[in-house]
Protein backbone atom coordinates (compact mmCIF):
# COMPACT_ATOMS: atom_id res chain seq x y z
CA UNK A 1 0.00 0.00 0.00
CA UNK A 2 2.97 2.33 0.75
CA UNK A 3 4.31 1.46 -2.56
CA UNK A 4 0.85 2.72 -4.35
CA UNK A 5 0.84 5.61 -2.29
CA UNK A 6 4.73 6.38 -3.09
CA UNK A 7 4.00 5.28 -7.01
CA UNK A 8 1.00 8.17 -6.99
CA UNK A 9 3.15 10.76 -5.51
CA UNK A 10 5.37 10.16 -8.03
CA UNK A 11 3.26 10.02 -11.00
CA UNK A 12 1.89 13.61 -9.85
CA UNK A 13 5.23 14.91 -9.71
CA UNK A 14 6.22 14.33 -12.75
CA UNK A 15 3.12 14.72 -14.78
CA UNK A 16 3.08 18.38 -12.94
CA UNK A 17 7.19 18.81 -14.22
CA UNK A 18 5.86 18.39 -17.93
CA UNK A 19 3.28 20.60 -17.35
CA UNK A 20 5.33 23.78 -16.80
CA UNK A 21 7.19 23.30 -20.32
CA UNK A 22 3.75 23.08 -21.51
CA UNK A 23 2.60 26.69 -19.96
CA UNK A 24 6.10 28.27 -21.03
CA UNK A 25 5.88 26.22 -24.73
CA UNK A 26 2.59 27.83 -25.18
CA UNK A 27 3.49 31.38 -23.60
CA UNK A 28 6.25 31.43 -26.50
CA UNK A 29 3.83 30.35 -29.10
CA UNK A 30 1.35 32.75 -28.12
CA UNK A 31 4.30 36.23 -27.67
CA UNK A 32 5.32 34.40 -31.68
CA UNK A 33 1.60 34.90 -33.55
CA UNK A 34 1.56 38.37 -31.72
CA UNK A 35 4.77 39.34 -33.36
CA UNK A 36 3.52 37.73 -37.02
CA UNK A 37 0.23 39.81 -36.49
CA UNK A 38 2.11 42.83 -35.86
CA UNK A 39 4.32 42.05 -39.06
CA UNK A 40 0.83 41.36 -40.74
CA UNK A 41 -0.81 45.38 -39.33
CA UNK A 42 2.14 46.75 -40.53
CA UNK A 43 2.37 44.76 -43.64
CA UNK A 44 -1.44 46.15 -44.62
CA UNK A 45 -1.03 49.26 -43.79
CA UNK A 46 2.10 50.00 -46.43
CA UNK A 47 -0.09 48.62 -48.59
CA UNK A 48 -2.86 50.66 -47.69
CA UNK A 49 -0.41 53.23 -48.29
CA UNK A 50 0.83 52.01 -51.75
CA UNK A 51 -2.59 51.78 -53.24
CA UNK A 52 -3.85 54.71 -51.79
CA UNK A 53 -0.64 56.57 -54.00
CA UNK A 54 -1.21 54.48 -57.17
CA UNK A 55 -4.52 55.99 -56.79
CA UNK A 56 -4.00 59.63 -56.82
CA UNK A 57 -1.15 58.95 -59.65
CA UNK A 58 -3.55 57.42 -62.08
CA UNK A 59 -6.31 60.12 -61.24
CA UNK A 60 -3.59 62.46 -61.94
CA UNK A 61 -2.34 60.97 -65.52
CA UNK A 62 -6.36 60.78 -66.04
CA UNK A 63 -6.88 63.70 -68.18
CA UNK A 64 -10.51 63.62 -68.09
CA UNK A 65 -10.52 63.49 -64.42
CA UNK A 66 -7.98 66.83 -64.40
CA UNK A 67 -10.74 68.51 -66.81
CA UNK A 68 -13.82 67.37 -64.55
CA UNK A 69 -11.65 68.47 -61.23
CA UNK A 70 -10.28 71.70 -62.45
CA UNK A 71 -13.10 73.18 -64.35
CA UNK A 72 -12.85 77.09 -63.54
CA UNK A 73 -15.06 78.53 -66.10
CA UNK A 74 -15.40 81.82 -67.77
CA UNK A 75 -18.73 83.29 -66.88
CA UNK A 76 -18.72 87.36 -68.11
CA UNK A 77 -21.51 87.72 -65.88
CA UNK A 78 -19.47 88.07 -62.93
CA UNK A 79 -17.06 90.55 -64.30
CA UNK A 80 -17.37 94.16 -63.12
CA UNK A 81 -18.36 96.23 -59.95
CA UNK A 82 -20.76 94.88 -57.38
CA UNK A 83 -22.69 96.41 -54.32
CA UNK A 84 -22.42 93.57 -51.34
CA UNK A 85 -24.29 93.30 -48.33
CA UNK A 86 -23.14 91.31 -45.86
CA UNK A 87 -25.73 90.35 -42.83
CA UNK A 88 -24.75 88.48 -39.89
CA UNK A 89 -26.73 85.16 -38.90
CA UNK A 90 -24.20 83.45 -37.08
CA UNK A 91 -21.25 84.79 -34.66
CA UNK A 92 -19.39 83.42 -31.58
CA UNK A 93 -17.05 86.23 -31.67
CA UNK A 94 -16.89 89.17 -29.27
CA UNK A 95 -17.80 92.27 -30.61
CA UNK A 96 -20.16 90.99 -33.58
CA UNK A 97 -23.89 90.41 -33.03
CA UNK A 98 -26.28 88.92 -35.39
CA UNK A 99 -27.74 90.93 -37.33
CA UNK A 100 -24.50 93.54 -37.99
CA UNK A 101 -24.80 94.66 -41.10
CA UNK A 102 -22.09 95.12 -43.30
CA UNK A 103 -21.75 96.77 -47.01
CA UNK A 104 -18.86 96.73 -49.47
CA UNK A 105 -18.26 96.86 -53.33
CA UNK A 106 -15.76 94.34 -55.00
CA UNK A 107 -14.38 94.49 -58.33
CA UNK A 108 -14.84 91.24 -59.43
CA UNK A 109 -11.75 90.03 -62.90
CA UNK A 110 -10.39 87.18 -64.35
CA UNK A 111 -6.88 86.37 -64.12
CA UNK A 112 -4.85 83.59 -65.56
CA UNK A 113 -6.56 79.90 -65.90
CA UNK A 114 -9.54 81.69 -65.16
CA UNK A 115 -8.96 82.21 -61.78
CA UNK A 116 -11.24 84.95 -60.31
CA UNK A 117 -10.30 87.74 -58.51
CA UNK A 118 -12.05 90.00 -55.92
CA UNK A 119 -10.62 93.16 -54.17
CA UNK A 120 -13.39 94.29 -51.71
CA UNK A 121 -13.56 97.96 -50.89
CA UNK A 122 -15.00 99.35 -47.29
CA UNK A 123 -16.11 103.10 -48.45
CA UNK A 124 -13.17 104.14 -51.11
CA UNK A 125 -10.49 101.98 -49.35
CA UNK A 126 -9.25 98.39 -50.08
CA UNK A 127 -10.29 96.05 -47.31
CA UNK A 128 -8.88 93.02 -48.39
CA UNK A 129 -8.46 90.78 -51.37
CA UNK A 130 -10.13 87.54 -52.41
CA UNK A 131 -8.86 84.13 -54.72
CA UNK A 132 -11.09 81.61 -56.13
CA UNK A 133 -13.06 80.16 -59.11
CA UNK A 134 -16.11 79.86 -60.78
CA UNK A 135 -17.53 76.75 -62.43
CA UNK A 136 -21.20 76.44 -63.42
CA UNK A 137 -21.92 73.41 -60.80
CA UNK A 138 -20.72 75.21 -57.83
CA UNK A 139 -20.92 79.07 -58.45
CA UNK A 140 -18.43 81.48 -56.77
CA UNK A 141 -15.51 80.04 -54.60
CA UNK A 142 -13.47 82.54 -53.33
CA UNK A 143 -11.17 82.53 -50.08
CA UNK A 144 -8.85 84.93 -48.06
CA UNK A 145 -5.91 84.00 -46.08
CA UNK A 146 -7.40 80.61 -45.67
CA UNK A 147 -9.79 82.67 -42.71
CA UNK A 148 -12.33 84.01 -44.52
CA UNK A 149 -14.66 81.62 -47.41
CA UNK A 150 -16.76 83.09 -49.33
CA UNK A 151 -19.40 81.10 -51.78
CA UNK A 152 -21.95 82.72 -53.99
CA UNK A 153 -24.15 81.54 -56.72
CA UNK A 154 -26.58 83.62 -59.58
CA UNK A 155 -30.45 84.26 -58.92
CA UNK A 156 -33.15 84.17 -61.16
CA UNK A 157 -32.90 87.91 -60.84
CA UNK A 158 -29.28 87.94 -62.32
CA UNK A 159 -27.95 88.53 -59.14
CA UNK A 160 -25.92 86.33 -56.54
CA UNK A 161 -26.47 85.23 -53.07
CA UNK A 162 -24.36 82.99 -50.62
CA UNK A 163 -22.49 83.34 -47.75
CA UNK A 164 -19.43 84.60 -46.32
CA UNK A 165 -17.69 82.59 -43.53
CA UNK A 166 -14.81 83.97 -41.01
CA UNK A 167 -12.79 81.37 -39.18
CA UNK A 168 -10.98 82.56 -36.40
CA UNK A 169 -8.78 80.52 -33.29
CA UNK A 170 -11.20 80.95 -31.09
CA UNK A 171 -14.68 81.46 -33.04
CA UNK A 172 -16.90 82.18 -36.13
CA UNK A 173 -18.91 84.26 -38.09
CA UNK A 174 -21.23 84.11 -40.55
CA UNK A 175 -22.73 86.08 -43.35
CA UNK A 176 -25.62 86.44 -45.73
CA UNK A 177 -24.82 87.99 -48.67
CA UNK A 178 -26.46 89.57 -51.61
CA UNK A 179 -25.02 90.95 -54.20
CA UNK A 180 -26.24 93.07 -57.05
CA UNK A 181 -24.18 94.06 -60.15
CA UNK A 182 -23.54 97.78 -59.83
CA UNK A 183 -24.72 100.39 -62.62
Amino acid sequence: MRFFFCFCFLAIFLHSCGFKEREQTIARKEQEIEVVQSKLLLKEQQLAEKEKALLARELSRDSTYKIADSSNQYEPRIVGRWLVKMNCTETTCEGSAIGDIKVEHWDIEYGEANSVTVKAYADKTLARIYNGNYNSGDGLRLAHENSINVSLSFTEKGNMEGTREINRPDCKIVYALSAEKAL
